[in-house]
């Protein structure tokens, strides 16, 4: 049941459930929470998932980094979730002229 609950592309709505893992091995992205509890990634929006590899630049300061990154030396790659927004419609129906 850990890792990610929904694949890439797939649309996902508000707080839907990104992931469950018991370490580290997907970071939050763009439009992505993580619950410092059971590190669980979860959607801040609606939209599409997307999921990168990126070099990994920690926040020192950040009691998640501390934690599991505390002695890093040297480049990392890492896995981040991202969700894209749904882009509104720019579609106008004339309902009345005034």
């Amino acid at each position: 049941m850990f890792g990610l609950q929904v694949h890439a592309g797939c649309e996902v709505m508000e707080r839907d459930i990104l992931a469950i893992q018991r370490r580290l091995d997907y970071h939050p992205g763009l439009n992505v929470g993580i619950d410092p509890r059971d590190l669980s990634l979860y959607s801040a929006c609606d939209g599409t998932l997307l999921v990168t590899t990126e070099k990994f630049k920690p926040n020192k300061d950040h009691e998640l980094v501390q934690k599991y990154y505390g002695d890093l030396k040297g480049n990392l790659f890492k896995k981040y979730v991202h969700v894209i927004p749904k882009q509104n419609e720019l579609n106008f129906k004339l309902v009345d002229i005034v």
